[in-house]
């Protein structure tokens, strides 16, 4: 009886300037991801060498249309397994380990203060319904706590452009607030 064949993907051949993408992009690389994913740093590293392992595996273009797009690649799966990660370590109970340097939980919420704070984030989330869709992302990645850098990294905007339009969405927002 004839064994089955074992249709296996052949390994692309090394093309030798893996070391210069590394050296080159590995810093950069971590940069976009950290941007782009609230997870632990292990998360992030092990994510972004992942994206490492599947660029040696798999070889993918370098240059597209006389641009650099390998960068481009390695966020993209970088970011993909970082979210994965991220995923299964809130799964696994991970966040809830702590460390015994960490900080103490804070004490719990006294609910007539909680109902208080819903209301009011009912009433801020109205107004944030009346903002262009540019200016809610820009505001609420903002909010997250990300630099105006790294919302243009998400974005794709020039820092100018993220300050200009976080700068008009509170305006905005501070005048909608002054007309209820």
């Amino acid at each position: 009886m004839p064994q089955p064949q074992h249709h296996e993907r052949a390994v692309p051949a090394q093309r030798g300037d893996e070391e210069t993408l590394f050296r080159r992009h590995h810093p950069k690389l971590l940069w976009i991801v950290r941007a782009r994913v609230m997870a632990s740093d292990e998360v992030i590293e092990d994510a972004c060498t992942f994206a490492w392992i599947q660029l040696l595996r798999l070889q993918p273009d370098r240059m597209r249309d006389g641009r650099v797009v390998v960068l481009a690649w390695l966020a993209r799966v970088a970011e993909r397994e970082a979210w994965r990660l991220a995923r299964y370590n809130w799964k696994q109970g991970a966040h809830l380990h702590r460390d015994a340097n960490q900080e103490p939980l804070p004490e719990p919420i006294d609910p007539k203060a909680e109902m208080q704070g819903l209301e009011d984030l009912w009433d801020a989330l109205d107004s944030l319904d009346q903002l262009p869709e540019r200016k809610r992302r820009m505001l609420f990645l903002q909010g997250l706590g990300y630099s105006y850098r790294e919302i243009g990294a998400i974005t794709g905007d020039s820092f100018r452009t993220v300050d200009r339009q976080v700068a008009r969405a509170k305006a905005q927002l501070r005048q909608l607030g002054r007309q209820d």
